[in-house]
């Protein structure tokens, strides 16, 4: 009995084996026809809103292989071109021959995606080969294709239609699940680019897709070495579309966003809410409007308030911690305005005003209040330039304008006609020893 039971299992053993290698082989044989590949192709078309192809589809193991995808996309669409390389597919043999293809996990190393022109040039070459492209025909297909959970250890995203304007998100690992006709999906690592921003590092983002927008739900981003800036909002890939984020900024570092003369002598950190708009078109330009409060805020190793400093024997001027420091912004592609200025040094100073910044030049008006302590050194400035008393201060107008390396103001040249005029008249001379070097002092002010 027992021997003939079994015979009877090796029999439906070896009845198994050959049933699943001739399943397999005639699987194998289906995929080499190429059929699958354009089915695909035409459905992922569809659903892309571009021309698509997948390079051949080959079974290994328990799995569907294919070196990789294709996507390029036609004007007026913002999508030109995506590419996803080395894509593994877990499927069940008997859905695949039933032509119902059901995926547990859809899996690929590298994903790649590209929106406006000069953003296409930021793609690698990753496919050994390029897939056939099939058209965007939502043809009927007896193909039924259902994607449970897409992974992708590395995911490049550029924007831009200018090489000036070119954003990224690049080497983000990313999960993908279906949500009816949309998509949501979780990003995590990885870095943010946009030209003319500091770099971010990504720590998180939940994101829903539903054609033709991805709306960003929550994201977080880091300028330090913590998590300091949150953002929400949304990239439109429809015609005409663009980028809309709203971002909030939390004791982040002012160091990244510092150029040229200001680097290493400006150090803080500050509050921020900001919206950021930027479209999909050729000539677009990002702009952007907010306000920043510094919670911390220092300046030293300057000249010029080294000088001020001994001018008028506060040493504080050597190193300024600012008490406060505002203000609100408006960036329009290549033009920085910021309005509604306030920087103070208790019992020291306070300015207030408003400056543009375009094409390396500075244009500013500002109101100027410092105590009657640190006037007291500066021979006429009471009389003649700090003329208003108000909040504690004396106060004076500046104007500032020229090139930002080296711009012009006209505060300095009153003070010293202020200077000129008092020593002139003789009333200073026992007070002001010497008189001559208080004005060399003064006109000295602002190194060449």
């Amino acid at each position: 009995m027992r021997k003939s039971l079994a015979i009877i299992c090796g029999v439906v053993l070896l009845i198994a084996a050959i049933g699943y290698f001739a399943l397999t082989r005639s699987i194998d044989h289906f995929l080499k026809e190429g059929a699958l590949d354009r089915e695909l192709g035409k459905k992922t078309a569809v659903i892309l809103g571009a021309d698509t192809g997948y390079l051949p589809l080959f079974w290994r193991g328990l799995s569907v292989h294919s070196d990789g995808l294709l996507a390029r996309g036609k004007p007026p669409r913002a999508l030109r071109e995506l590419r996803a390389a080395n894509l593994r597919a877990q499927c069940s043999l008997r859905d695949l021959w039933q032509r119902k293809w059901t995926i547990n996990r859809l899996q690929a190393d590298r994903l790649e995606v590209a929106f406006g022109t000069a953003a296409s040039k930021q793609l690698a070459n990753i496919f050994p080969a390029e897939p056939a492209l099939q058209p965007q025909i939502d043809t009927p297909s007896p193909l039924k294709l259902v994607i449970r959970e897409t992974i992708v250890r590395h995911t490049d995203i550029f924007w831009g239609e200018k090489d000036e304007s070119v954003g990224a998100l690049r080497d983000v690992e990313s999960k993908f699940y279906p949500n009816g006709s949309a998509l949501d999906a979780i990003g995590n690592k990885g870095i943010f680019q946009q030209t003319g921003w500091p770099e971010l590092r990504v720590l998180r983002i939940q994101a829903h897709y539903t054609k033709p927008k991805l709306e960003i739900q929550a994201a977080g981003f880091a300028l330090g070495k913590t998590e300091d800036v949150a953002v929400n909002g949304e990239f439109d890939f429809g015609e005409k579309g663009g980028i809309r984020l709203h971002a909030r900024a939390a004791e982040a570092p002012a160091e990244p966003f510092l150029k040229g003369f200001w680097r290493g002598k400006f150090e803080g950190t500050f509050d921020g809410d900001s919206q950021i708009e930027k479209k999909f078109e050729k000539d677009a330009k990002v702009n952007a409007v907010g306000a920043l409060t510094f919670i911390r805020a220092e300046i030293h190793d300057v000249a010029t308030l080294n000088r001020i400093a001994t001018l008028t024997h506060h040493r504080q001027f050597e190193h300024l911690k600012l008490n406060e420091l505002r203000g609100r912004y408006e960036w329009k592609g290549s033009k920085l305005a910021v309005s509604e200025l306030r920087m103070e040094q208790k019992d020291l100073f306070r300015i207030d005003g408003e400056f543009a910044i375009e094409n390396e030049r500075i244009e500013g008006k500002f109101r100027v209040g410092a105590t009657e302590d640190v006037l007291s050194a500066i021979p006429g400035a009471r009389e003649k330039v700090f003329t208003e008393s108000r909040d504690g201060y004396l106060w004076t107008t500046m104007n500032l304008s020229g090139p930002m390396r080296h711009p012009h103001e006209d505060l300095h040249d009153r003070l010293v006609a202020a200077a000129e005029e008092q020593f002139a008249k003789g009333f200073l001379a026992p007070i002001f020893k010497p008189g001559k070097v208080v004005l060399e002092m003064l006109k000295a002010l602002y190194p060449e």
